[in-house]
């Protein structure tokens, strides 16, 4: 069998003057490509009291994140900042509310949103139903 190189050079279309090129890939080149992330899940149901869980951060290798919460019911425990892939834990505190909440995670400018179920109302029965 004979063994063949194949060599890959960044493409460049020239189009009416204008040069497009894959950008970034040179040590020297001023444009390096944008950044762009995607989060999974984008959203999180939490019971009232509370937990943890956690989202993953997916983008190039030397794509730069930091993750910050919008209350303070939300705490970030892993992962406030990385570079590349990753992932953020947090934890979410019990609800003494009556009422369900919302909070975010911010991540790279990507939204996270976690909602939260109030306490459940507590029913008593009392046993024996008539007193003698």
């Amino acid at each position: 069998m004979s063994r063949r190189t194949v060599l890959v050079f960044n493409t460049v279309l020239i189009t009416a003057g204008l040069a497009i090129g894959c950008g970034g890939d040179e040590p020297n080149d001023p444009s390096p490509l944008p950044c762009s992330y995607t989060l999974s899940p984008t959203s999180q149901s939490m019971g009232a009291d509370g937990g943890a869980g956690a989202v993953t951060v997916t983008t190039r290798s030397d794509c730069q994140w930091s993750a910050s919460p919008s209350a303070a019911w939300i705490a970030i425990v892993a992962g406030a900042t990385g570079t590349g892939n990753g992932s953020v834990g947090y934890t979410i505190a019990a609800n003494p509310a009556q009422t369900a909440r919302t909070g975010t995670i911010t991540v790279a400018g990507l939204t996270f949103t976690v909602t939260q179920d109030g306490p459940a109302a507590r029913t008593f029965h009392i046993s024996p139903q008539q007193q003698s």
